[in-house]
């Protein structure tokens, strides 16, 4: 009888594990900060909303601060991956309007694609849309098109 061996061989990772904590920390800071923003300008239009949270954004808040603390001692260069490539890219779209695209520890899981929305504009206006053209490793290209017409 054969015995299956409690060892797998595997292929390596195309990357690091400090790539992956890269990208981890990257991922985790703006989720924690898209969800207390949103959670901020949702209280501002209910008064005194932000007080029923104001605990858990706190606690977010000091999640941040110390995972800065225990991975600002780590040795590498921070928001480069191993392979030189950039772990995130920030385009303008409109002034105040920036999109911060993160890309994969992994270069084969990033691919050409279009990210599109409607562009900034006060209520009940139509400002356009966008589209960024997001090309590996590092590239993105912003287009803005006008609002449609009747």
């Amino acid at each position: 009888m054969r015995r299956e061996s409690a060892c797998r061989v595997t292929k390596p990772l195309p990357y690091t594990a400090f790539d992956a904590l890269q990208w981890l920390a990257h991922r985790t800071r703006s989720q924690i900060e898209w969800a207390t923003d949103s959670i901020g300008w949702s209280s501002a239009c209910d008064d005194g909303a932000e007080a029923d949270y104001e605990s858990e954004l706190d606690s977010l808040s000091e999640h941040l601060e110390a995972m800065d603390a225990v991975l600002a001692g780590l040795p590498g260069q921070w928001g480069v991956y191993s392979d030189g490539r950039p772990v995130s890219t920030s385009v303008e779209i409109e002034r105040g309007a920036i999109l911060d695209y993160l890309w994969s520890p992994d270069p084969s899981v990033d691919v050409p694609h279009v990210i599109s929305g409607h562009r900034p504009a006060d209520p009940g206006v139509d400002g356009g849309t966008y589209q960024v053209t997001v090309t590996p490793p590092s590239s993105l290209t912003v287009q803005l098109f006008p609002p449609a017409t009747d």
